[in-house]
């Protein structure tokens, strides 16, 4: 990944949905926690990341 961001995004449709949440904790263990929230597909885990960043008005 490192800093191609655009690049990253215009690969992410080619990855299949179920690996999404991999992916979006690879994100998270780079401290890039919104564009995890952005592509996890857990609701559990899409909460915990929403908890982390204080974004809980995703969840009313």
């Amino acid at each position: 990944m490192r800093g191609d961001f655009d690049r990253a995004n215009a690969l992410l449709p080619s990855i299949p949905k179920e690996q999404h949440d991999s992916v979006a904790r690879f994100l998270e263990s780079r401290g890039m926690l919104e564009e995890a929230l952005e592509i996890a597909t857990d609701s559990n885990y899409r909460f915990d990341l929403a908890v982390q960043l204080g974004r809980l008005e995703l969840y009313p």
